[in-house]
């Protein structure tokens, strides 16, 4: 009885610990500050970072992937690649 008791508590254990989310922060918002002569849309179409859907989508993307949209992550290698897209853009 021990030795199922013990073995319970690990796979307990085992369980909690993996059960944390290892994605990362999803992207909420991009805000661009300063820009007068060009429209944010525009803006966005140029970055790669991308904001993430509202819930209802990733809800729909949940379901059936064809639908919807995936949650996006904030990706700290994306920056400069945003940063270098921008003055491009400009």
């Amino acid at each position: 009885m021990k030795i199922l008791k013990l073995f319970f508590l690990l796979i307990t254990l085992n369980a909690i610990l993996y059960a944390q989310d290892s994605e990362g922060y999803e992207l909420s918002a991009i805000l661009f500050h300063g820009n007068r002569n060009i429209a944010t849309s525009e803006l966005e179409n140029v970055v790669q970072s991308k904001e993430t859907p509202g819930w209802f989508l990733k809800f729909l993307h949940s379901i059936y992937e064809n639908i919807g949209r995936p949650p996006s992550y904030f990706d700290t290698a994306l920056i400069p690649i945003d940063v270098e897209a921008l003055k491009n853009y400009y």
